[in-house]
């Protein structure tokens, strides 16, 4: 009976912000808003209070911020969501855990995570490569076959451009992409 009440509410409403929602939907005791997007066949929500709720494509749940949006896919599980708290989990095709920031929108793909923050510098492989980088704090990680595709370097490193004969330094706090080869694009 709650699954069916939860899954009503879920495809009720939310094409406003936060603060254009009525107060009296936020004081009800359900946990969320939520609106059906027409591009991609997900759904949109507010959370109202902290939730507990499974990313998308995993079995186990985790907590989610109140006050901040979610996607979430058909199954209602979250495919964009902000932790309550910060939390070690694994990214995208990964054998080990990372750390990633609470409060941040942080997207979920097959149970793991595919963007997010960084809650420390972190020694990560990146894409195209064996060998691991040094990544920036609090910046924005896009994960690719378990390893890094896009991140903020946290110091000054010595990495080959795309179509180069020779590796370079970037300064740390340059946002690099690499490519399959781990060249920098």
């Amino acid at each position: 009976m709650k699954k069916i009440i939860f899954y009503s509410l879920l495809m009720v409403f939310l094409s406003c912000s936060k603060d254009e929602i009525p107060t009296d939907l936020t004081q009800s005791t359900e946990n969320f808003t939520i609106e059906e997007t027409i591009e991609n066949k997900s759904n949109r929500a507010i959370l109202a209070t902290d939730t507990f709720l499974k990313p998308s494509g995993g079995n186990t749940g985790l907590w989610f911020k109140g006050g901040t949006n979610v996607v979430l896919d058909s199954q209602g599980k979250v495919i964009t969501g902000s932790l309550r708290t910060y939390k070690l989990l694994r990214p995208l095709g990964a054998t080990s855990s990372v750390w990633f920031m609470g409060g941040k929108p942080t997207t979920f793909q097959n149970g793991q995570v595919k963007i997010g923050t960084l809650r420390l510098n972190s020694l990560l492989r990146y894409f195209g490569s064996g060998s691991g980088i040094w990544f920036k704090k609090w910046t924005v990680v896009i994960f690719q076959s378990g390893k890094v595709k896009t991140g903020t370097l946290e110091r000054k490193t010595l990495l080959r451009p795309a179509g180069a004969s020779r590796s370079i330094w970037y300064n740390a706090g340059t946002v690099v992409t690499f490519n399959s080869n781990g060249e920098v694009l």
